[in-house]
């Protein structure tokens, strides 16, 4: 029933997490990992496409230094940029490096595949749960990036999938389940009728 619903719908409609960040996707991807919603084999695939993001990240500007350096300043040096000093020619460069690596940071087809998996993570939670992942989001601290809260999945991964599982960490299957609302109990009056 719920595929031939997911067939009629507008391609055009927004998706429930349409207006939220990078932390906050990746948060509701945590709460819903944490929850048990999600599996460890699901998971997996968006934390391995996060760490190679990352690596990516940190090393751009290390490998991009010796090809601005060596190959298109050198090419300009002898051209255009000879009537600057050294330590100029050092800040231009430093200048073109940081514009690339902005550049990398936020248009890199790693970060796509990145962000493409968790949006096939967020619409497998829609799927299982409905409208309630908008539950799953939370206020965030300013200091959480989405940096941080990957590193939060990976330790919950770490945790349920190492070797101490058993013995300090529960299982998986164990994960404190999605409850709905109106499931709780209900508090009664406790008055005697007189």
């Amino acid at each position: 029933m719920a595929e031939h619903q997911k067939s009629q719908a507008s391609p055009y409609k927004l998706k429930l997490w349409f207006a939220y960040t990078g932390e906050e996707k990746s948060y509701v991807v945590y709460q819903g990992y944490k929850r048990g919603i999600l599996k460890s084999e699901e998971v997996a695939p968006f934390l391995r496409k996060a760490r190679w993001n990352h690596a990516s990240n940190m090393l751009f500007p290390v490998l991009v230094f010796p090809f601005v350096k060596f190959g298109v300043y050198d090419v300009f040096k002898s051209r255009i940029l000879s009537r600057y000093t050294p330590n100029v020619l050092y800040g231009i460069a430093g200048a073109t490096i940081g514009a690339l690596w902005v550049l990398w940071l936020n248009w890199s087809p790693l970060y796509s595949s990145f962000d493409n998996k968790r949006e096939d993570l967020l619409e497998l939670l829609e799927r299982r749960i409905g409208p309630s992942v908008k539950q799953l989001n939370d206020i965030l601290p300013r200091f959480w990036t989405e940096g941080e809260v990957n590193r939060k999945i990976r330790t919950l991964y770490n945790q349920r999938n190492g070797w101490l599982v058993g013995y300090i960490y529960p299982y998986e299957e164990s994960a404190d389940p999605l409850v709905d609302m109106a499931t709780f109990a209900k508090k009664k009056n406790n008055k005697i009728a007189k």
